[in-house]
């Protein structure tokens, strides 16, 4: 039951909603605020996340199916081209924190999925956003 997700379940979902506002999303719904190493940390796996649903196109067929869904709602729904892609972004970031808390939480799996994120190209990431 999802009334039975630990506040860490919770957390790391708020986290995958927005690679770069996740922290303050976590922070809004009263997490506190880590450690500057684990915000990257923590960040550097959501990009990894990311990454390896993007390169399984994943992430593709979710913004696909979230402007399906705004081409759908907005015949119902007066929306301006900006408030469409706003949204449209927010639904496919709701849809890929949904798809990473299902692999976390062992709901689905990519097992067979060739795709990973490379030590090298991680180190290359952690290199870059603290600007080493």
């Amino acid at each position: 039951m999802m009334d039975d997700l630990t506040p860490l379940e919770k957390r790391n979902f708020l986290l995958a909603l927005s690679i770069t506002e996740g922290q303050k999303l976590a922070h809004l719904s009263g997490f506190s605020v880590p450690s500057e190493d684990v915000q990257r940390n923590e960040v550097l796996e959501i990009i990894s996340k990311w990454l390896i649903l993007s390169g399984s196109e994943i992430v593709d067929h979710v913004l696909s199916c979230s402007s399906w869904f705004i081409d759908v709602t907005s015949q119902f729904n007066e929306m301006s081209e900006e408030d469409k892609q706003h949204t449209r972004n927010a639904v496919c970031s709701f849809g890929i924190a949904l798809v990473i808390h299902l692999l976390d939480a062992r709901l689905i799996d990519m097992t067979e999925s060739p795709l990973s994120v490379s030590e090298k190209a991680m180190e290359d990431l952690k290199d870059f956003l603290t600007g080493e």
